[in-house]
């Protein structure tokens, strides 16, 4: 939406055409063909693209889950060829997600 186009409106009504818009959309988006990978994956690959490698912890934290949630997203990701984990050069005992 133009910014000339939503001047006019108060932010109740900006919300509510926004919250349709969510739903037509995500609506849509259910008939189409079902994603290799889920929400929470989606999402963690964003972030990885928008943020750039991340220790899994720290991605972890970003994204609002527990580390055990990572691990097993962060797993299906890299099974899939999504990712891949790298050593930290710093601290062997650690990995870097890119």
């Amino acid at each position: 939406m133009a910014r000339d186009a939503i001047e006019g409106i108060d932010d109740a009504e900006l919300t509510q055409r926004l919250q349709r818009v969510v739903g037509k959309l995500s609506r849509l988006l259910r008939r189409g063909e079902p994603s290799v990978i889920g929400p929470g994956a989606m999402s963690a690959l964003s972030t990885l693209a928008n943020e750039g490698p991340l220790r899994p912890s720290d991605l972890a934290t970003r994204e609002g889950v527990r580390p055990p949630t990572m691990t097993r997203i962060v797993t299906g990701l890299e099974e899939g060829g999504y990712v891949e984990r790298t050593v930290d050069p710093a601290d062997r005992r650690a990995t870097w997600l890119g």
